[in-house]
């Protein structure tokens, strides 16, 4: 249980950086994201939701 909190926690400072860079690494290549302006497919997809959001 430990590891996963470890690994929480590690996803959210990396979310809260607002570094494509340091969030990249916990995404996998064919994940599915959903935000409240549509889902996103795949990396490329979800990297640019990911980092429009972190420009706003």
């Amino acid at each position: 249980m430990q590891e996963l909190e470890n690994i929480i926690k590690s996803y959210e400072q990396a979310n809260n950086s607002h570094d494509w860079t340091n969030v990249e690494p916990f995404i996998h290549k064919d994940a599915i994201f959903w935000f409240t302006d549509g889902s996103y497919k795949g990396i490329h997809e979800i990297e640019q939701a990911v980092v429009n959001t972190f420009e706003k």
